[in-house]
């Protein structure tokens, strides 16, 4: 797994990581109304996407949402905790998702005045995507 940025001097707390979201795509609505996908990867990295936001004119096809690296652990059967940060634009997102009862909570702090939201999702659907075969 990629480390995660942090501090020259980490916390010395950490625990045991888990991929049980290796190859999880989570289709899911905030309760405002806004809709995500999140792709999981196979190396500990997580795309996001709004489906229902047009395409920004002039970015390339094909171009992909960013890669972050995640941290995810099973806190119990069918529940995890994930959690993301990036660095330079000060945002840290944690979301615990119950895969069994398809529920999402979000909790966030985003830029530009560093917002702490939080909000719970519905998962609308749950896709499992094989790991790509070795080259």
């Amino acid at each position: 797994m990629p480390p995660m940025p942090m501090t020259p001097e980490p916390d010395q707390v950490s625990g045991p990581d888990t991929d049980i979201m290796h190859g999880v795509v989570l289709d899911y609505t905030y309760s405002g109304g806004r809709h995500y996908q999140l792709s999981f990867d196979h190396t500990h990295h997580v795309t996001f996407a709004m489906p229902d936001v047009p395409r920004p004119e002039g970015l390339p096809p094909g171009s992909q949402a960013p890669s972050l690296a995640y941290r995810v652990r099973e806190l119990k059967p069918g529940l995890v905790l994930v959690h993301w940060i990036v660095k330079q634009a000060a945002i840290h997102v944690a979301l615990t998702i119950d895969l069994e009862d398809k529920l999402l909570h979000v909790g966030a702090m985003m830029p530009p005045n560093r917002w702490e939201f939080f909000d719970t999702a519905v998962i609308d659907t749950i896709t499992y995507v094989d790991k790509p075969a070795e080259a």
